[in-house]
């Protein structure tokens, strides 16, 4: 996807959330969208983390720290950017494993939170 297409597609995209959110009476802030990516150059390029970082996905954990259960209390959209270079086994289900400890919703994949996959597929 071109360098600048995304920028725009994700300007919209958090401009969007924010308008709805004032529309629901819900206080939008910067912890409301984790934007991430695979890459640490990728990351910056969308003033994110990369997805490994963000979510710890090279440890392994058996439970969420009460700063995981605080960092991730307002999530309401996780955006992935570069998902081909992830694997499902390493990185995918473990994000979704996490998801599920740090949102405190076990019974849905990545913890109830939308996901929005961008890259090459």
């Amino acid at each position: 996807m071109h360098l600048f297409f995304k920028a725009k597609l994700l300007r919209n995209l958090v401009a969007y959330a924010k308008s709805f959110s004032q529309h629901v009476s819900y206080t939008f802030h910067c912890g409301s969208i984790c934007k991430t990516a695979y890459t640490g150059a990728a990351a910056t390029e969308i003033g994110g983390d990369t997805t490994c970082r963000e979510f710890q996905l090279m440890s392994k954990k058996a439970f969420a720290s009460p700063r995981d259960l605080e960092n991730y209390a307002d999530l309401r959209m996780v955006i992935v950017d570069e998902v081909s270079f992830l694997d499902y086994d390493r990185d995918l289900s473990r994000l979704s494993e996490y998801l599920q400890m740090y949102t405190q919703e076990q019974s849905f994949p990545f913890g109830a939170a939308p996901i929005v996959f961008l890259g090459d597929f």
